[in-house]
């Protein structure tokens, strides 16, 4: 018989039923852990043994995932295998570490973690089902190669674990693996799956962690590749694009999507856009690398009197190699920032998008076992940098977003800004939205609006209202804050704010450009004799010349984070200087040199140490996984990591001054307010008396730097190649044999 009571703690029983239980109508979800006290009794009248359980429900529709009948949008993280999790440093006890990484992880928005190609601890799984957070456990099949592509998979292992952990509430889904290709039509993947059904009809059930065809029936939802590019610009849309499900495409064709006719001169080309039928989940997304806190993990290294892992002095040493080391903890600041509104912006596409209802972020902790630190948590299990308090605001069941192409603008335009509403609270009907609209160094009230009863019943992202801004004109720059604020009852349900910046109109042409004495897109023989003969000048980069024969050892950019090991764009710093005064900034890189950075370069300084950046470009700190897994290069590579980068910098070269701007000055890009100002700032500045640069080389130093740069390009790490193409959403397997790597093995 059942005697029971609701607990706050505990855990679920082992495999079994329990049958006639007459159960409180009071479910477990994450937000309600509710667990039971139940009191078995034998047919002596006698107590066989306590146990503590929690039920719940899971089911799909075409669109929603459901708990208890409600829909639920996934926020999860990764935890598992070595390269996504950290040891337990602080010497705590399994309960206090497994609770403390919990708290967290609700207290930052998450529900759900994933357990990469692992199989959670058994208290790890109770502290879940007491505290209230999803789980998804993943199996690890093994991969047999040659002569075709087999998995293997242990059946009694997956019938075991199965058993073993099902009846806790807190496992969401059982996973058969990580990215395994074409498992809709693998007999061995069906059997797997077949086998989960039976052993636990009531958890949801997923073939592969991304990767699959788009119409296979065997999983309960998706969780699929998005893309590695940087949701904005030119890919804001990337969390709509069904592209990645072209990849493994159909259970039924094997053939390419895109297909085509022709006849006698006429052609007709489609694509097809493939629709999946089960919700869909974002696969190892938000995985942006910031830099390591290198003395401050030294210091809790050494206060903890844990070993230091063997990176850490590694990377102290290039730091210092490289004659960074008096301003790192600036630059470290510096790239935070950039992953942190990077980050956001990432987020809100993601919850905007109508094809995904969740994600899984890789990662939420940082890893103690190598250096690139993409968590917002580092390995202490210690907030960072200000990048939690973005998840805290829209890392919710209702967040507010800003649908904005681009953050720049004239003065004299009306902007228009939808926001949307990324709601999942079911409960929730009506709700009042404030706005607020000012320069963000207003000594004035700034302007208000209120919205009162708005509807909001509706589940899902959607138009919420469309926001008209007009801003006051000046005759310089300003940078503008948007804030929002959406309440119910007198409870805040979301805020959220967005920087945006005014610029007066400045319209300038390449041919303006062009036209200045000492202008020129290659630093070669004759512009050295310019220098030479004490005249000056200004180099501008041109995506017509090639790199080798720019004169400067140039790197190619884009205005996209670092992905894990893909990539050198950590953003920058901004240093005081008559020309950057007169452009808007905080001392960091944001979003108004986005459309500058994109499709532009930066210069590597580390030949050139007399050189200071006006504005400084900020490189990775971490090693390419290609060098270390497949060219057996386990160290760090000083020329291509942790560059000293620039994107404007000045220098007097013997007699003559040099000015060099690596920004994409395109005539398509001044046709931007931001572009256009920047180039009329430094156009201006370039014809001044003000430009006397006060650093100084010798005109053999400089000749000496050019004529060994055309070897310092395009010699990037194997990751950096891919993130530089930025054409594909992942590496496919005619990429892989581009590059020359066998991925096979």
């Amino acid at each position: 018989m059942f005697q029971g009571e609701l607990v706050s703690e505990g855990f679920c029983p082992p495999h079994g039923e329990v049958l006639g239980v007459g159960l409180p109508h009071r479910p477990w979800s994450p937000e309600e852990p509710n667990l039971f006290l139940m009191e078995i009794v034998g047919d002596s009248g006698q107590s066989d043994r306590v146990e503590y359980f929690g039920y719940r429900t899971l089911s799909t529709t075409q669109d929603h995932l459901l708990v208890n009948g409600r829909p639920l949008f996934v926020r999860g993280f990764i935890r598992g295998i070595k390269a996504h999790d950290h040891a337990n440093l602080s010497n705590l006890s399994d309960a206090e570490f497994y609770d403390r990484q919990i708290r967290i992880a609700k207290d930052l928005g998450f529900n759900l973690v994933r357990w990469h190609s692992t199989i959670p601890p058994a208290k790890w799984l109770s502290a879940c089902d007491r505290l209230g957070l999803f789980n998804q456990i993943e199996f690890a099949p093994q991969h047999k190669w040659g002569g075709g592509h087999e998995i293997f998979i242990d059946m009694d292992f997956v019938r075991d674990t199965v058993r073993a952990t099902s009846l806790h509430p807190s496992v969401f889904a059982f996973s058969l693996g990580n990215e395994i290709h074409k498992s809709g039509g693998n007999e061995t993947v069906r059997e797997a799956l077949s086998l989960i059904r039976r052993e636990s009809p009531h958890t949801l059930i997923l073939d592969s962690s991304g990767w699959g065809e788009f119409d296979r029936e065997g999983n309960d939802f998706i969780v699929q590749h998005i893309a590695y590019f940087f949701p904005f610009g030119v890919h804001r849309d990337m969390f709509n694009s069904r592209d990645c499900f072209d990849i493994n495409g159909s259970v039924r064709r094997t053939e390419d999507h895109r297909e085509s006719s022709s006849r006698k001169g006429e052609g007709i080309q489609a694509k097809r856009h493939l629709q999946p039928v089960k919700p869909v989940i974002a696969h190892e997304v938000l995985h942006y690398v910031g830099l390591p806190d290198i003395q401050g993990l030294k210091t809790k290294f050494e206060n903890l009197n844990v070993p230091q892992p063997k990176w850490l002095p590694k990377v102290e040493k290039l730091v210092r190699d490289k004659g960074m080391w008096d301003d790192y903890e600036d630059i470290r600041l510096a790239a935070a920032h950039f992953k942190g509104i990077c980050m956001k912006e990432a987020l809100e596409r993601l919850r905007m998008s109508p094809l995904v209802t969740g994600y899984q972020m890789l990662q939420l902790f940082d890893n103690d076992r190598y250096e690139n630190s993409n968590g917002i948590v580092d390995c202490f299990d210690e907030e960072r940098d200000g990048i939690p308090e973005i998840f805290r605001a829209i890392n919710g069941d209702v967040a507010l977003l800003a649908d904005m192409p681009t953050k720049c603008f004239c003065v004299d335009d009306t902007v228009q800004v939808p926001l949307i509403l990324s709601q999942f609270n079911s409960d929730l009907q009506y709700a009042d939205l404030e706005v607020e609209f000012s320069p963000a160094d207003a000594k004035d009230d700034p302007t208000q609006l209120t919205l009162k009863d708005m509807y909001v019943a509706r589940v899902g992202s959607y138009p919420l209202t469309t926001l008209d801004l007009n801003a006051q004109p000046t005759e310089k720059p300003v940078r503008q804050t948007l804030q929002a604020r959406l309440t119910s009852q007198g409870k805040t349900l979301s805020s959220n704010n967005w920087t945006l910046w005014s610029f007066p109109h400045a319209e300038i042409s390449t041919e303006e450009l062009m036209a200045q004495p000492g202008v020129t897109h290659q630093i070669n023989g004759e512009m050295l004799a310019r220098l030479e003969r004490g005249e000056k000048v200004l180099f501008l980069y041109d995506p017509a010349v090639p790199l080798e024969e720019t004169g400067l050892p140039l790197v190619r950019d884009h205005f996209k984070p670092v992905i894990w090991d893909r990539g050198s764009q950590l953003g920058g710093r901004v240093f005081k200087h008559p020309l950057t005064d007169k452009f808007p900034h905080e001392g960091t890189i944001d979003f108004q040199f986005a459309r500058l950075i994109e499709g532009g370069t930066k210069v590597n300084l580390d030949g050139m140490p007399a050189i200071s950046p006006m504005i400084q470009g900020i490189d990775k700190l971490a090693r390419d996984r290609m060098d270390v897994l497949k060219r057996n290069i386990p160290d760090f590579r000083p020329e291509v990591t942790f560059r000293r980068f620039s994107y404007l910098f000045e220098i007097t070269v013997g007699k003559g001054r040099l000015l060099v701007c690596s920004f994409n000055l395109s005539e398509t890009n001044l046709m931007a307010p931001e572009v256009a100002w920047f180039a009329r700032c430094m156009l201006d500045y370039y014809s001044s008396a003000d430009f006397q640069p006060p650093s100084r080389v010798s005109l053999k130093e400089m000749k000496q730097w050019v004529e060994g740069a055309a070897a310092q390009v395009n010699v990037e790490p194997v990751m950096n190649i891919f993130w530089e193409e930025d054409d594909q959403p992942v590496e496919s397997v005619l990429w892989w044999e581009k590059v020359g790597i066998d991925i096979s093995s």
